[in-house]
């Protein structure tokens, strides 16, 4: 690496360190002064309001970063640009690629960072900061209603429509009885209902169907209390087909369940998708950042933060679009999480060929 490569990213370092430390604050500051409200108001402790307000910080951060990384692309260009140092170096026949090789290899090392933490942080953050705002904030316990529960068991798979937690009772339930390596369906079991029995500890299920695939035969009861099904309603008021709780291993299997049950996975789809390409919009908008301010022109400055506020800003509204387009079936949930990455890709190249003159 030459002098010059290491000063260019020193500087686009620092640039983007700065940016993403003053979006943390500006982006978590609603968050904060909400915790605080709730301190003062009695209605959690000190402790737990600091915990809250920490595990929502790893949701802003991936939000952030892209926009981060625009701002310190164009904070280093326009510096560098400023001091008449990019029109040096272009007049010695550096080409504005070569110029901004390093600050585009480090966004795409920090799009691998974020790859890494949107799959590893953010699914255990957010399922936290659920569990505080459920728990301590709202005060909701085991006993509220939830709807289209997915939850893996220890030898079941489950999917229940309608479960009632103080009642302890469940609508069209279905069952996955796996094998014992968890990799084959060996029983189908769905109930149009049911209830827990605290005294045995058993479900009570009516009107079975039981298709045994190993067996090859189907079955029949009004009444059926089996005894593998090992758990309780708390264990499924715990769960909940998250998208934003869910690492990418098991959105991954909540789609393979759902198409086998014949269910709609479209919107998990959308998520696992979405998180294998958003972590790469910090190196794809790169380019448009390390190009806006490459060009030095009297009180250009502020027109280049302008356009890379409305930029950041624009892709994360084009995701958004897209996205719901996907949902909605219009395109498929693939296509859909790349559209937003090829249209900035595209921008940001011609940006860039922009700036070699």
């Amino acid at each position: 690496m030459k002098k010059i490569d290491r000063y260019i990213l020193k500087n686009f370092t620092y640039s983007f360190f700065v940016s993403f430390m003053a979006f943390v604050v500006i982006f978590n500051i609603p968050s904060l002064i909400k915790t605080v409200d709730y301190i003062t108001e009695g209605t959690i402790k000190a402790s737990q309001g600091l915990e809250l307000f920490l595990v929502g910080i790893p949701k802003t951060v991936i939000d952030i970063i892209p926009l981060s990384v625009v701002f310190g692309g164009l904070i280093t260009s326009n510096k560098m640009s400023t001091k008449l140092e990019l029109m040096a170096l272009k007049t010695s026949g550096v080409s504005f690629s070569r110029i901004i090789l390093y600050p585009v290899i480090l966004s795409f090392i920090i799009s691998l960072a974020a790859f890494w933490f949107i799959d590893s942080v953010v699914p255990k953050a957010n399922e936290r900061r659920r569990e505080l705002r459920y728990t301590e904030v709202y005060n909701v316990k085991d006993s509220r209603i939830k709807t289209d529960v997915y939850y893996k068991g220890e030898k079941n798979i489950y999917y229940i429509s309608f479960i009632n937690g103080s009642e302890k009772t469940v609508k069209n339930i279905m069952v996955l009885v796996m094998n014992d390596e968890f990799s084959k369906i060996e029983k189908i079991i769905t109930a149009q209902n049911g209830e827990f029995n605290e005294e045995i500890g058993r479900w009570d299920l009516r009107k079975v169907k039981i298709n045994n695939i190993v067996e090859n035969k189907m079955e029949n009861y009004m009444n059926y209390t089996p005894d593998f099904l090992n758990e309780n309603p708390n264990d499924f008021l715990r769960d909940k087909i998250r998208e934003n709780e869910l690492t990418r291993k098991d959105l991954m299997e909540a789609v393979n369940v759902i198409g086998r049950t014949g269910g709609d996975a479209r919107k998990i789809r959308v998520a696992l998708y979405e998180r294998l390409s958003y972590p790469f919009a910090a190196f794809i908008i790169s380019f448009i950042g390390l190009s806006l301010g490459s060009r030095y022109v009297r009180g250009t400055s502020a027109v280049s933060i302008a356009l890379c506020i409305v930029i950041g800003y624009l892709y994360y509204i084009v995701k958004a679009t897209v996205e719901a387009i996907s949902i909605g079936g219009k395109i498929s949930p693939f296509l859909g999480s790349w559209i937003p990455n090829i249209i900035f890709l595209v921008i940001g190249i011609y940006t860039m060929k922009q700036s070699e003159y």
